[in-house]
């Protein structure tokens, strides 16, 4: 419980970390109304891969391109650390080994 809580915050926190990256360059999106949320949605919807609804990356913006590849590059290293450590928390071994006391030959 305590690993899923602790990557649930860990999603937030990046989530928001790249919300203000995206915001510091002049934001993802080309909008006239630029709002910190926007880019905070954009980076959550890249960050699950869910897609560019109404909020795609700026063509013109190489910064904000540069951004979100190494965003995605991030979001594959979490995605696949995170698989591994659910995994590891859901395996148990269902067997055991069972040694004769005389060995047979």
């Amino acid at each position: 419980q305590v690993a899923m809580l602790e990557m649930s915050l860990y999603i937030l926190i990046s989530t928001v970390s790249f919300g203000l990256v995206y915001w510091g360059v002049g934001g993802c999106c080309a909008e006239e109304d630029h709002k910190f949320w926007y880019d905070v949605f954009f980076a959550f919807q890249t960050f699950t891969t869910i897609g560019y609804g109404g909020l795609s990356p700026d063509k013109d913006s190489f910064a904000v391109n540069a951004l979100v590849f190494i965003h995605g590059i991030h979001n594959l290293f979490v995605t696949t650390i995170f698989a591994g450590i659910v995994y590891t928390k859901f395996m148990r071994p269902r067997w055991h080994y069972i040694f004769a006391r005389y060995a047979t030959i």
